[in-house]
């Protein structure tokens, strides 16, 4: 994707955690997603910007973790405000 000029990368990761993940998208699936990620970053797409969508009771526990993650890796993590509409209940 970068020779074919890709510049950059924008991802959604809601959780750092394998039995969160595996809860908000019934797949256990993280390792795999997290593979993609560190992938992404050497393959140069630096800085990785990375969604996370704080949901009360999930996810929120994670905030320090996920700022902790731009200290050690080129990811500009953005917090995104869980809307709390009906269906998302």
């Amino acid at each position: 994707m970068k020779d074919a000029g890709l510049s950059g990368l924008n991802l959604s990761l809601d959780t750092l955690k394998r039995d969160v993940f595996q809860e908000i998208t019934r797949r256990d699936e993280f390792e795999k997603v997290w593979k993609s990620v560190e992938s992404a970053l050497e393959a140069g797409f630096s800085p990785m910007k990375m969604n996370v969508v704080v949901m009360p009771g999930v996810n929120d526990t994670e905030l320090l973790d996920f700022v902790e993650l731009t200290r050690t890796k080129p990811i500009n993590v953005r917090f995104i405000e869980y809307m709390p509409f009906k269906e998302n209940r």
